[in-house]
């Protein structure tokens, strides 16, 4: 993982990203420009409501350019997550239609999926991710809130 805590917490998943897309497959995905005119900016960001990627952050960027596979919430928790996978986490249902109306300005996380925790009859229970920090968290099945993502598609078989 890179650990590049450089930014806010979308610009640095989108870094992250392009790292690794780099090293696996000499191509940077993302336009990493800071402007209202970048659609991987606005997507990214989470500062459009209008698109099927609105509200999915750096994973609707990728998915927006071919990059990434969509996993909305109800797949995040049947576990259909790969390592790696772009996520953007809101904090309930809530936050999430307050930050629409707002425009997409505040209420969300972008963060990278590391792994599924399981309990003993192997249920999902959580999932730990990196934050832009480079820490190791964790979200449970039954904290309030709300995940979109998008796998990466390997390159090597398409």
């Amino acid at each position: 993982m890179y650990k590049d805590s450089e930014g806010v917490c979308f610009a640095c998943s989108q870094g992250r990203i392009n790292k690794a897309y780099q090293d696996l497959f000499g191509i940077s995905p993302l336009d990493l420009t800071v402007s209202v005119r970048n659609i991987d900016y606005r997507i990214s960001a989470t500062t459009t409501t209008n698109g099927t990627y609105a509200g999915y952050g750096v994973g609707g960027a990728l998915a927006n350019k071919g990059y990434g596979e969509l996993v909305g919430n109800s797949g995040v928790w049947r576990g259909d997550l790969q390592e790696g996978t772009a996520l953007q986490y809101w904090n309930g249902y809530t936050t999430l239609q307050a930050a629409k109306r707002d425009n997409f300005h505040k209420g969300g996380h972008s963060i990278i999926f590391k792994r599924y925790e399981y309990n003993t009859n192997g249920d999902i229970i959580g999932l730990y991710y990196i934050d832009y920090l480079g820490r190791e968290s964790n979200i449970g099945i039954n904290d309030d809130v709300i995940i979109f993502g998008a796998n990466l598609k390997n390159l090597q078989n398409d």
